[in-house]
């Protein structure tokens, strides 16, 4: 949204009128001041390492330095103290106790779920989510990890979906033309930052790593770099896979191994991803 504000000839009078998407501005307007979109929730799960809680500090700031607000906060599943459920959660529950284990957010054949809402005034299927972890550690992940162009190779007993065993642990960027998978060393992580808006009209932003201090360190980079490097990726980007060197653990090293779309993959000024033929 774009608020115009517009001088008449008697200079005291001014008039705003408000435009979507900056089309048909008028040569003679004063100034004018662009309103961003926000998402209405950040999220980490509730059984995560406490690292993806420092990474989502990270990319709600980044956010907010590109003057997008976060509304709410949450947790992927049910969270109680004194048997009270008071912090919001974002995962339809279907089955077990009053807080529930991983396998009571799944249907009988292991499908995810949103909830409609939170206290009937945040939405949260059709909402901006923003999810920080894993599909190990974060379920809202889990949930879209069936979407997006960089995936987890899942082959659990509460998720069965992939098991395929060289993509089983692994990054697997699903639109690259070899299939090129990513997994974690002790001097080298990988993760993924990527993007993905449901039928429904969720939309989904999620920032992983295969271990904790990969996520961590996917939100400093986010936060630090990349969130402004986007600005010109191509429109077509939808995921990229992030390679972080831990030969220095305490200030590791950042490269892009891939870009991805939906269909395909590209490179980005020269160095940033790549076209990996099929063998």
């Amino acid at each position: 949204i774009t608020v115009v504000y517009i001088a008449a000839d008697d200079a005291y009078n001014i008039t705003i009128w408000l435009n979507i998407n900056g089309e048909g501005l008028e040569d003679d307007q004063l100034y004018d001041e662009r309103i961003p979109g926000r998402y209405e929730w950040i999220t980490v799960g509730r059984d995560a390492h406490s690292a993806d809680s420092i990474g989502a500090s990270l990319v709600s700031a980044a956010f907010k330095n590109k003057q997008i607000e976060v509304g709410n906060a949450g947790f992927d599943m049910v969270f109680q103290e004194w048997s009270l459920t008071s912090i919001p959660y974002l995962l339809n529950k279907f089955s077990g106790t009053s807080t529930g284990w991983p396998p009571d957010y799944k249907d009988d054949i292991y499908r995810i779920a949103l909830k409609d809402d939170w206290c009937t005034t945040w939405p949260v299927a059709s909402s901006n989510l923003i999810a920080i972890g894993g599909p190990l550690a974060n379920h809202i992940t889990e949930y879209f990890n069936d979407f997006t162009d960089a995936f987890y190779g899942l082959n659990t007993t509460e998720a069965p979906f992939t098991p395929y065993a060289p993509f089983v642990g692994k990054i697997i960027g699903l639109s690259c033309w070899n299939k090129t998978t990513y997994t974690a060393s002790s001097e080298v992580g990988y993760a993924v930052i990527t993007t993905y808006k449901d039928i429904n009209g969720t939309v989904g932003f999620l920032v992983w790593g295969v271990n904790a201090r990969d996520t961590f360190y996917a939100s400093k980079f986010f936060h630090e770099e990349i969130i402004y490097e986007l600005q010109s990726f191509p429109l077509c980007a939808t995921s990229i896979i992030v390679q972080i060197d831990y030969i220095d653990p305490e200030h590791p090293t950042f490269t892009i191994p891939e870009v991805l779309g939906t269909i395909s993959e590209t490179t980005v000024e020269l160095i940033k991803g790549g076209i990996h033929p099929d063998p």
